[in-house]
């Protein structure tokens, strides 16, 4: 299956909130997408998470289907997919 990945960043328009940004990238399957991540890479509803990493999906406008952090030292950021059909 294609996943297309998204952006999440913290919302511009109110506080505690994030919004799903299309990357501009071309449909891939998963393996190809991870590869290209360095950290570790926690999906938010299925692994345990690290102190540091906060389950953010109900703070995430236009929610991905699935939303994962990365942790890449003492940075943390979050990615969405959502399936291409």
């Amino acid at each position: 299956m294609l996943y297309q990945r998204v952006l999440i960043n913290p919302s511009v328009s109110a506080s505690n909130t994030y919004e799903a940004v299309p990357d501009n990238n071309q449909p891939q399957e998963t393996a190809a997408i991870f590869s290209k991540i360095e950290g570790d890479v926690y999906q938010l509803g299925v692994d345990i998470l690290p102190a540091g990493i906060e389950d953010i999906r109900e703070k995430i406008h236009n929610k991905p289907e699935r939303v994962f952090a990365v942790k890449d030292g003492s940075e943390v950021y979050y990615i969405g997919l959502n399936s291409v059909r």
